[in-house]
């Protein structure tokens, strides 16, 4: 997720294998003028959670839990 009301897409390459290049308008604003995030975007997928951790004993025993 990106925050931001001034996201601009830069570059989305021609396969599904190329970056994606995202800017946005940054923090600080000075006599250079208003800075600027340029961002990659990494394909991410989603986490499975469905599954509970597993609770090792061995790591607790010292302390009685």
């Amino acid at each position: 997720m990106i925050e931001g009301s001034d996201v601009r897409l830069l570059h989305s390459g021609s396969t599904e294998e190329d970056m994606l290049v995202a800017a946005m308008t940054g923090d600080a604003e000075d006599e250079s003028g208003l800075s600027e995030k340029v961002l990659e975007l990494v394909k991410t997928t989603a986490i499975d959670a469905q599954a509970p951790a597993t609770r090792v004993q061995q790591h607790w025993d010292e302390w009685d839990m």
